[in-house]
């Protein structure tokens, strides 16, 4: 097996990183080190993260957060209020600093959370644990939680973040049992709540604690008090600024009515977060029987290097028995290139070592309550999320318990049967382990695309600017976003079916439907219905949650899915959507009012008393007159009645030319609410729109026809009901320049 260009990246990055590290410990000073290492960390996290975030473009769920975040702040605010807005919100202020969409300013946020999160850990262990023990296993878990990564700021590790520096102030107060303590702890635990409501559960954090001290260590009950009093605070102010933010944007409405939409069907088939309670409560129970086996597993597993030490053979054996070990670990957790299987090995890690210390140690009260934290937080951080308890990988949910794990674990000295046992060996085989799983994988990490070393071909598309990916994909995005650009307007709203929601964000423009990645049909119809249609659809061809697109024909739409690809097939066709551009994974179809404009004067004369002349109606019950008394802008309006209640409806005039495009437009007063049509050259050019009453409503359509006639009007108007017509015009079009 050959090493890549990125596998020989990972082994300079470690050979300099820990020159730096033995240099700044023996060359220097060691209190030197210590006093300044979580500022070492931090630096070292940043350098390692940057090295990577310019390989790969995902265009589903990085292309969904961004867009998510960016138009929250931009024109749709309402639309992206949801259970996890503080995240959206958050990643939406970093985003609208350089003040346009930039796909590399978003990973560099990724990066600097990332180490922001590591050095929060670091700094809540360090007075328990060796500070470079610490600083060592601190690094290395960054490396395997942060492989795969989805490079945004999300609903996963910013609530994650907050949480932790609320632990990281609850370790303060525990140490000093200083009150404010608690009121920034409950500051930030509000922060996460507002960021992922599931994370609730976690505003209980401090009051544990805070009775243990009272029943326990017999705090009196005006300590007590004062410690809930500060908690309830915190927790407050950031309640309360987060609904003022909603009031002042009224939007605390919706977020209610989202919470009720996402938690008031626990219990039935309901979709939550687009998967049943059912089906998540069914992988919550396979992931963890799967946890359980391992742990079993590995906690047996534990005493063979600890056997091995005890052999009295010569140590380099010893060495590469170890080292035996670590690749028999590595090759069961890489069988059958399982994709998961090692993240599985890494959280029964955490069990099983955690499991032989409260075992075979003495109880540590301190260390115990940080173990307490750390394994709640773990255990209930992923609920709500389709990925389970893995997400305590992608989120950093587990990052502090393996650390607690593996440093309490590899401090570990007992005696069994007047033997000495340390479980220090078995840390390091994991260690390295990792460290030797992450550098052989490390050109395939890429999440959703091609190898790393097949990334080198740079976007031109300004908001990719500093991302690369393969020729193929490159080409297919570029020349996409080049003709939309040419043939779309800023105000124009675009349908991106197919699991493309990054589109919105390279081509900054607003998505049709508030969910800019899942395609639904009631709010589509609504969105018709009220005369809104897109101007633009957008159809990707071939599977973007494929590493391989464009290059292969994958499978892209399942059966439901199928059924709404289907459907918007024969919206373009009933509608006249007119495809302006295709290439190898993009589809794009224009609405003709987005590439048709008026050309020439009025072909009907605007003026309504000619009107009479031009009008002649279908049945003996239609009667047509002119009206002052109700006008819109002309001198009279333009009066249809019926002498009972029937359908009206009449032909204009002018004789259109078949296979050709018209606009048509007029201003029009229902003394009821009723339902003008208007039918342009055959029934196939249809075009209806709801009107209230007592008020002017303008309608406009643009249509192909496929005869002669222009027809206007009414299913039923009641007798004595009547309509008036106002600025009546019908217009020939040209096309605009499409790409």
């Amino acid at each position: 097996m050959s090493l890549s260009i990125y596998q020989f990246s990972v082994f300079d990055y470690f050979f300099i990183a820990i020159s730096i590290f033995f240099f700044l410990v023996l060359k220097i000073r060691k209190e030197f080190f210590l006093k300044f290492s979580g500022v070492f960390l931090f630096i070292t996290i940043l350098l390692y993260q940057l090295l990577w975030i310019l390989k790969g473009l995902d265009i589903t769920d990085e292309g969904y957060m961004l867009t998510k975040s960016w138009y929250m702040l931009h024109g749709m605010w309402k639309e992206n209020i949801d259970i996890l807005w503080g995240s959206t919100l958050f990643n939406g202020l970093w985003l609208s600093i350089i003040g346009k969409p930039l796909v590399i300013w978003e990973r560099i946020g990724v990066v600097l959370l990332i180490s922001s999160t590591y050095l929060i850990i670091f700094q809540i262990l360090r007075n328990y644990f060796d500070t470079i023990k610490l600083f060592i296993i601190v690094f290395i878990t960054n490396l395997f939680a942060t492989s795969q990564l989805v490079y945004t700021l999300n609903y996963n590790n910013i609530p994650v973040f907050f949480v932790l520096v609320a632990i990281l102030f609850m370790v303060k107060y525990i140490e000093t049992d200083k009150k404010y303590f608690l009121i920034l702890l409950g500051i930030f635990l509000s922060m996460a709540l507002f960021s992922r409501f599931t994370f609730a559960i976690f505003l209980i954090l401090p009051f544990p604690y805070i009775f243990y001290q009272y029943y326990f260590l017999k705090k009196n009950k005006k300590d007590l008090l004062k410690s809930i009093y500060n908690s309830i605070i915190g927790i407050s102010i950031g309640v309360i600024i987060a609904i003022t933010i909603l009031i002042f944007t009224n939007s605390l409405g919706v977020y209610i009515d989202k919470i009720i939409l996402k938690f008031g069907a626990i219990g039935s088939s309901e979709i939550i977060n687009s998967h049943s309670s059912s089906e998540l409560i069914s992988r919550y129970i396979e992931d963890f029987w799967q946890i359980a086996t391992f742990t079993f597993v590995f906690s047996i597993l534990y005493f063979v290097p600890v056997i091995i030490s005890k052999i009295k053979i010569n140590k380099y054996y010893k060495v590469l028995l170890y080292i035996l070990l670590g690749l028999l670990l590595y090759y069961f957790a890489d069988i059958k290139r399982d994709s998961i299987k090692w993240q599985y090995i890494i959280l029964s890690f955490i069990f099983s070592s955690l499991m032989l210390y409260s075992f075979f140690s003495k109880f540590d009260k301190r260390k115990s309550i940080l173990v307490i934290i750390s394994l709640g937080f773990m255990l209930f951080s992923f609920i709500g999320s389709d990925n389970g308890i893995l997400m305590t990988i992608y989120s950093g949910s587990c990052v502090l318990a393996f650390c607690i794990a593996l440093l309490s674990i590899e401090s570990l000295k007992t005696t069994i049967n007047n033997f000495e046992v340390r479980f220090d060996i078995p840390v390091y085989i994991i260690l390295g382990f990792i460290v030797f799983l992450i550098i052989i994988n490390k050109n395939n990490d890429v999440y959703r695309d091609r190898p790393r070393n097949e990334l080198v071909v740079p976007f031109k598309t300004e908001a990719l600017n500093g991302i690369y990916s393969h020729e193929l994909r490159v080409n297919a995005v570029d020349s996409m976003v080049l003709a939309f650009n040419q043939i779309s307007k800023n105000d124009q709203k675009t349908l991106a079916f197919g699991s493309n929601p990054m589109f919105h964000f390279i081509t900054n423009s607003k998505p049709f439907l508030s969910n800019p990645w899942f395609f639904s049909l009631d709010d589509f119809n609504k969105k018709i219905n009220a005369n809104e249609f897109p101007d633009f659809i957008v159809f990707s061809k071939k599977n973007p949650r494929s590493i391989n697109w464009p290059i292969f024909n994958e499978i892209i739409y399942n059966n439901e899915d199928s059924i709404d690809f289907n459907f918007l097939q024969e919206f373009i066709i009933n509608n006249n959507y007119e495809l302006v551009y295709s290439n190898s994974m993009f589809d794009i179809y224009a609405s003709i009012y987005s590439i048709y404009q008026k050309d020439g004067e009025n072909i009907i004369d605007g003026k309504n008393d000619e009107l009479l002349d031009y009008f002649v109606p279908y049945n003996g019950n239609t009667k047509i007159m002119l009206d002052s008394s109700i006008i819109h802008k002309s001198k009279y309006s333009f009066k249809i009645l019926s002498a009972q209640d029937d359908e009206i409806h009449g032909i204009l005039k002018p004789n259109l030319l078949e296979n050709e495009v018209y606009i048509f437009e007029a201003w029009v007063y229902f003394t009821s609410p009723n339902t003008l049509w208007v039918q342009m050259g055959g029934s196939i050019s249809l075009y209806s729109q709801n009107i209230e009453a007592e008020k002017w409503t303008k309608i406009k359509c643009i249509k192909k026809v496929s005869d002669s006639r222009l027809l206007i009007g009414i299913p039923n108007l009641p007798s004595g009901e009547y309509i008036l017509i106002d600025e009546i015009a019908l217009y020939n079009v040209k096309k605009i320049k499409t790409y």
